[in-house]
């Protein structure tokens, strides 16, 4: 029998396809500034070396969850470069408890797309 905290079912549904939640595109606060730099160095092999396309964007849903966007080229275990992809973090400013989630590739480009950044100029 599986038993799922309560912050694992909240990460499960700030994952979901944001393409259904009502995200209003917004600016870059200070705070998202900070937790987009800390998870993408915790979360890439290399942050020093990645190369990003523009600046990240933001869309926040009606329940406080932001989304915040952008492109990065990063490098793969071998050093070598794979080219942009789209990333993704979110994370919900008032739960403290539910750490922010990153994910790169083809869903972070879908949920951000959902969520009105559209990063059409990532393959």
């Amino acid at each position: 029998m599986f038993r799922f905290s309560t912050a694992a079912i909240a990460a499960l549904s700030l994952s979901a396809c944001t393409s259904s939640i009502d995200y209003q595109v917004t600016e870059l606060t200070e705070r998202d500034q900070i937790v987009h730099d800390t998870t993408l160095k915790l979360r890439l092999k290399d942050y020093s070396s990645a190369q990003f396309l523009g600046s990240p964007r933001v869309a926040v849903n009606p329940k406080g969850g932001r989304l915040i966007c952008g492109a990065a080229n990063v490098k793969n275990s071998f050093g070598g470069y794979i080219g942009y992809q789209a990333y993704e973090v979110q994370y919900v400013p008032s739960n403290p408890k539910i750490g922010p989630i990153f994910a790169m590739g083809a869903a972070a480009k879908i949920d951000c797309k959902g969520a009105g950044i559209d990063l059409t100029v990532v393959p």
